[in-house]
């Protein structure tokens, strides 16, 4: 049915994020365990766990809990934020680039501080540890 399509295809430029593993509340801004949730893919975990070693602590090993896609159309932006709301600060973040070439803006602990610009190709990733781990970053 074209009508079915002509709404698919709209829906799916609207479409802004999704997320595996354990599910944000936007609202309430906090992981809520007690929703239903889908599991990481395994492969998706293995590459995650590699990217993150660096950043381990000896022995340690990076179990992830949540996947949130950010699904981004020419010219859409992502303003300078802070993934501030897990537990465990001292666990790394890591950020895959898949698709399209972008710019990622990685800040300082305060707004005003300048940023370093990242030129990512899809296949790029990118490993928030340490001090980067509170710092801001968006994509301009």
């Amino acid at each position: 049915n074209s009508g079915k399509s002509i709404l698919a295809s709209v829906l799916l430029r609207k479409l802004r994020w999704s997320t595996l593993g354990l599910q944000f509340d936007w609202s309430k801004r906090n992981y809520d365990v007690s929703l239903p949730h889908n599991k990481i893919p395994e492969e998706l975990c293995r590459l995650a766990k590699k990217l993150a070693e660096p950043a381990m602590p000896a022995g340690e090993v990076f179990r992830p809990e949540a996947t949130i896609v950010n699904y981004f159309a020419l010219g859409d932006t992502l303003g300078g934020h802070l993934d501030d709301m897990e537990v465990d600060w001292s666990k790394p973040i890591v950020s895959m680039s898949l698709g399209c070439k972008a710019i990622f803006l990685l800040g300082g602990k305060s707004r005003d501080d300048d940023p370093l610009a990242m030129f990512l190709r899809s296949g790029d990733a990118v490993l928030m540890s340490g001090e980067a781990r509170e710092c801001f970053h968006g994509v301009p």
